[in-house]
C-alpha cells in the first residue's frame, strides 16, 4: 500500500515540475521571437532653446491671461495717515506650493521691481512692513 502512494506522489511532483518548466521555456522562447532585430539607435539630444527665456514683461498670469502681469491690487486704498510710509509693491501671485505643514508652504510672487519671481515661506517678510500671513491653494494673505 505504501509503494503505490509514494509512486503517485512522485508522479504528481514530476508533472508539476514539467509543467512549470514548460511555462518558463515558453516565456523565454517568446522573448527571443520578439527581440529587436538590428542595432539600437542613439537617442537624439534634447532640443536646446536657441534664445533666452521669455522676459518678464511678456509673461502671462495663469489666472488672468488677458491682463498679462499687470493686475491691479484688490486691497482697499487707505489714506496717508494710517498707511505706513514704506513704498508698497503690487504683487502678482504666480503659484503656490501647498502642504499640511505651515513650514513647507510657499507662495511664488512677482512684483515690478523683481527680475524673476521668488518663492516666499509662510510668515516670511516679503518687503519692509509686509508679511506673508497665509498661503492657500489659489490665494495668499499679506499682512501689512
Amino acid at each position: 500500500m505504501r509503494k503505490p502512494a509514494c509512486l503517485a506522489v512522485v508522479g504528481i511532483c514530476i508533472v508539476v515540475a514539467g509543467a512549470s518548466l514548460g511555462v518558463v521555456l515558453t516565456r523565454y522562447l517568446g522573448l527571443l521571437v520578439y527581440s529587436p532585430k538590428g542595432t539600437a539607435q542613439a537617442a537624439a539630444s534634447p532640443a536646446v532653446p536657441d534664445g533666452p527665456a521669455t522676459p518678464p514683461p511678456e509673461w502671462n498670469n495663469l489666472f488672468a491671461p488677458k491682463d498679462g502681469m499687470r493686475l491691479a491690487s484688490r486691497l482697499p486704498a487707505t489714506d496717508g495717515k494710517s498707511a505706513s510710509r514704506a513704498p508698497r509693491s503690487a504683487f502678482v501671485l504666480v503659484g503656490t506650493i501647498g502642504s499640511s505643514s505651515p513650514a513647507m508652504r510657499r507662495a511664488i510672487l512677482w512684483a515690478n521691481g523683481m527680475k524673476e519671481p521668488k518663492a516666499f515661506r509662510e510668515t516670511e517678510e516679503i518687503e519692509p512692513g509686509a508679511i506673508l500671513a497665509s498661503v492657500e491653494r489659489d490665494k495668499v494673505w499679506i499682512s501689512r
